[in-house]
């Protein structure tokens, strides 16, 4: 990557961190201490540009993603499908049923309303529609709209009998981690309010989630109730990652500069153990028995899960999300339209 693309991408990860991944303007301090305007929108505009345009360098074939699919319109949101992967392709508001196989792909809804992020069990697929402000379930093809009216809703799970999503909020109104029955009904706040929340994930009858503003990471009843927070951490938690089995929790902080932290800690939050480094900030994050992966505005990387030194998977990429299944890394390329996939050992 050219030199002056990478401190761009660095800006733009730090601002995904500041929830401005969409455009607008921010400010950052230079080492003099005065204020700079950034322009997100540019900078993200430069980037994608690049990511369109250059190659790969020459990187060992282990390394080197295989295209799942192509051609495709802001595809983001991933959902695991047995042998497959769900995809949200925002641009042509739908989604789509991709093997990993690769191949032809399926569509398994259409004519939505700018699909943004996924959830899956039972054969049902669960869809949040940022702009909409719609979280919406797909059954047999049909689309049936389960919430209207949300705040930017974002990140979204479920455990079978219901589904949760964070509505991010807006500068005006905070935001929440919201839920309803997987069949319909009245939708209700899982926790709120809070100030941007991004991450989400369910481990039997909790809920985790990441927050903005007080900045830290916290959990609550699935049902409801007094959350469990921790604010004593490094920058602003973005994604987070449970595993009830080992009783870890694992979440990215992207940091405001020069990279961020990727964390460890037990299920009751009562510790802080950090995982690795990584320049550029992390965001997204999926972890097998061993290691933990996590994408940035360049790259896919791993880290052993107890900690150490980490390690660039796939150069040259930048993930709008990440999943693993079984032992296949998928991520999707919003500003190149693809559905990429490498086998992990």
């Amino acid at each position: 990557m050219r030199g002056p693309t990478l401190i761009l991408a660095c800006l733009a990860a730090c601002l995904v961190a500041g929830g401005a991944c969409t455009g607008g303007d921010a400010a950052a301090d230079d080492d003099s201490g005065v204020d700079v305007d950034v322009d997100a929108e540019a900078i993200e505009d430069e980037v994608v540009e690049d990511q369109a345009t250059d190659p790969w360098p020459e990187v060992p074939s282990a390394s080197r993603p295989r295209v799942l699919a192509d051609g495709l319109s802001r595809p983001c949101g991933l959902a695991a499908a047995g042998d497959g992967v769900y995809v949200a392709e925002e641009g042509e508001a739908r989604v789509l049923l991709v093997p990993l196989a690769g191949g032809t792909f399926e569509e398994a809804a259409a004519s939505l309303d700018g699909p943004t992020m996924l959830a899956a069990a039972g054969g049902d697929v669960f869809v949040t529609q940022r702009a909409a402000g719609t979280v919406v379930r797909v059954r047999a093809g049909a689309a049936t709209t389960l919430a209207s009216g949300e705040r930017n809703p974002g990140r979204i799970r479920t455990d079978g009998s219901f589904v949760y999503w964070v509505a991010e909020g807006t500068a005006e109104l905070a935001g929440a981690v919201r839920r309803v029955s997987v069949d319909g009904g009245v939708p209700s706040d899982v926790v709120a309010p809070i100030r941007s929340p991004r991450g989400l994930a369910l481990a039997g009858e909790r809920c985790y989630f990441t927050d903005g503003e007080p900045i830290g990471v916290g959990w609550v009843p699935v049902d409801g109730g007094d959350p469990v927070r921790v604010s004593d951490v490094d920058g602003t938690p973005f994604d987070i990652l449970v595993d009830a089995a080992a009783g870890e929790v694992f979440w990215t902080s992207p940091g405001r500069r020069g990279g961020g932290w990727i964390h460890r800690t037990d299920l009751d939050l009562g510790g802080d153990a950090r995982v690795g480094f990584s320049p550029p900030g992390p965001s997204f994050l999926a972890a097998d028995d061993s290691r933990v992966f996590w994408s940035t505005s360049q790259t896919i990387s791993w880290a052993p899960r107890a900690g150490g030194g980490y390690q660039d998977l796939v150069i040259e990429t930048s993930a709008c999300d990440l999943a693993l299944v079984d032992r296949t890394l998928v991520w999707t390329e919003s500003a190149t339209g693809r559905v990429l996939a490498t086998d992990v050992p």
